[in-house]
């Protein structure tokens, strides 16, 4: 009887074991199914729409009913914030949740081990799986998430680019092999995206400006025709003399111009400024004050005239009620056409004047002897040996003080007569080399500063020779420095003047190297004999790391081109000059070894007798 009784309750064991056994089956059959059916709805949306935007939402959609979660939202890694950056969402209806643009890497740093060690990650409860005092809890808890479940998206070489996430999901919670299905398509869907985006920017976008282009100008026109607006505000923009710019400085000159145009009207207008033509631009301003039109209108001629080498016209037509937006197209072109006339009428005979005046009183100060030409010696850094001079300008004021060159070059290169002063400057070097070749001495080789204004100057190269050869003196004996500004002229143009010079036996140095107008391009392209290391990067080479480090890497990029020296100005310390010395620095120039000096001193600290023309440094 006991056997039986035992054979009994053991079978009945059994069977209720097979029973939920059987229910198990069921539903993990039953919850398979339900994914399949979910996955099937996801590639119907993909086989019938082909608006990847739509698309994606018609995914979340899809999940967020699978998973009967609060919201679904796909982040991609943003790795210069060092954070998950939200770039879709859905929201399941009548769920109010903040919508977390930018999640920190802190914690997310815990979720990628679980993403690598199991391929997604799921949260039952947040105050059981995540500490209290975390910042996981504090941002999951502050956005309503008890339960998250999450995997990552991983693009074609493998790396994880973002993650696909169901927040609070109510069914399937311990299912993530949906989201881990569908995140390929997603993948999918976000290159598609971004693939249209480009296409789109490439459309409707100016290459060079990043502004709205024509055909975007045209659609805008159209839309503002249909819609309806209480007032309308346009500003018509143009550069002045385009043509003669990029005829003058090259191609690339011209193209900064339109840069700068186009940077200011965004600065002013982001969202609805457009390049309709090759100097022309124009912004709208629809459902807009008078008042603030006008206080528009005049920041954009504020801050194009706070750069004195944008010179552009502007047009600006404001208009209340409906109106005609070509019309008022015309009109503001119209006034700009006028405004570029009448700035041009009105100052053209005052700018004749005041050029012809400016022009005539610095010719006169230069004969008067008002300028002087200042030599600072080179000196190479290894053996003390003078290698060199370069040629300073400085102007004496009317009590005998020294002006310094920065008081009076930039309304001189603005102006465009600096050619006055630089050939002031070669001559005076020409004349003291001719005297010493009288007496049968060789001055150093000296560098002489030019202007790109000067440079770019029709017959520079044949004044430039004129000047040595009436003071017999050879196109090696002079060093032609161009700062780094130069860049900003046509590289192939610069290339080509460049080239000449050397061939008729000038050396050519790059002056200032490091400042702002840093152009490496420059330096593939252009074989200069000397590049100069700027005062501003000597300054700090002792007392900061990141300079150190900077200055080391340009005397190994000027040691590996051919032929180049390297030479660093504004030395003032024997800490400065023994750093240099060890990273094999050339030579050298600045307080620590003179000041600048007088032709006259400098001859005489120098080249008298031929004995002291070695400098010696401790």
């Amino acid at each position: 009887m006991y056997n039986n009784n035992l054979l009994t309750i053991l079978n009945d064991a059994n069977n209720d074991a097979l029973y939920l056994a059987d229910i198990t089956d069921l539903e993990a059959n039953k919850q398979r199914r339900s994914a399949e059916e979910a996955l099937l709805n996801c590639i119907r949306q993909l086989n019938h729409c082909n608006d990847p935007e739509l698309t994606l939402n018609n995914f979340l959609a899809q999940i967020g009913a699978f998973y009967k979660g609060d919201s679904v939202y796909i982040c991609k890694i943003n790795c210069e914030k060092k954070s998950f950056d939200s770039t879709y969402r859905w929201r399941r209806q009548k769920v109010c949740l903040p919508n977390t643009q930018e999640i920190s890497f802190p914690f997310i740093e815990r979720w990628m081990e679980a993403f690598n060690d199991f391929g997604f990650l799921c949260i039952s409860a947040a105050d059981k799986n995540v500490e209290n005092h975390s910042l996981e809890f504090q941002v999951l808890h502050s956005q309503g998430i008890k339960k998250l479940i999450a995997v990552p998206l991983i693009d074609s070489l493998g790396i994880v680019i973002g993650l696909l996430a169901v927040h609070n999901p109510q069914t399937n919670a311990n299912a993530p092999e949906l989201l881990q299905m569908i995140s390929h398509f997603v993948i999918d869907g976000l290159e598609k995206r971004t693939l249209l985006n480009r296409l789109d920017k490439l459309t409707y976008s100016d290459n060079l400006t990043g502004l709205c282009n024509r055909k975007r100008y045209i659609e805008r026109i159209q839309e503002l025709r249909e819609a309806s607006f209480s007032c309308l505000g346009v500003v018509y923009m143009g550069i002045d003399k385009l043509k003669h710019i990029n005829s003058t400085y090259g191609q690339s000159y011209g193209d900064r111009m339109l840069v700068k145009a186009a940077n200011v009207l965004i600065n002013i207008c982001p969202n609805d400024a457009y390049r309709i033509n090759g100097d022309l631009f124009v912004a709208f301003f629809p459902d807009i004050s008078k008042e603030n039109f006008q206080s528009f209108a005049e920041r954009l001629r504020d801050a194009v005239n706070a750069d004195d080498t944008l010179h552009v016209s502007i047009g600006t037509k404001w208009t209340l009620g409906a109106t005609d937006v070509m019309e008022q197209i015309v009109d503001a072109e119209n006034f700009m056409e006028m405004d570029k006339q009448s700035h041009y009428v009105s100052t053209r005979a005052e700018r004749n004047v005041y050029y012809s005046k400016l022009k005539q009183k610095l010719i006169k100060e230069i004969k008067s002897g008002e300028f002087t030409v200042l030599l600072q010696p080179k000196i190479h850094l290894k053996t003390g040996q003078l290698t060199g001079a370069e040629a300073l300008v400085r102007k004496r004021g009317t009590s005998g003080e020294i002006i310094s060159p920065a008081m009076f070059i930039p309304l001189y290169e603005k102006e465009g007569i600096i050619q006055f002063i630089d050939y002031y400057v070669l001559e005076a070097v020409c004349q003291t080399m001719k005297q010493w070749k009288t007496s049968n001495k060789i001055f150093p080789m000296t560098s002489v500063n030019f202007s790109r204004i000067t440079i770019m100057e029709q017959g520079f190269v044949e004044n430039i020779c004129k000047i040595l050869q009436c003071n017999e003196i050879s196109p090696h004996m002079i060093d032609i420095e161009m700062t780094e500004r130069i860049t900003e002229i046509d590289l192939q143009v610069l290339t080509t003047l460049i080239k000449r010079l050397r061939s008729i036996g000038f050396k050519v140095s790059l002056d200032d190297f490091g400042t702002e107008y840093s152009n490496l391009a420059t330096l593939a392209s252009i074989d200069f004999d000397t590049i100069k290391i700027d005062k501003s990067m000597v300054d700090h080479i002792v007392t900061n790391k990141n300079a150190h480090v900077i200055v080391e890497y340009i005397i190994q990029m000027g040691k590996a081109l051919d032929q180049t020296e390297l030479v660093a100005e504004g030395i003032e310390t024997y800490e400065q000059f023994c750093a240099l010395k060890q990273l094999n620095c050339d030579v050298g120039q600045g307080y620590y070894f003179s000041k600048p000096l007088t032709i006259s001193e400098f001859c005489k600290r120098y080249l008298q007798p031929d004995d002291k023309n070695f400098l010696y440094v401790p």
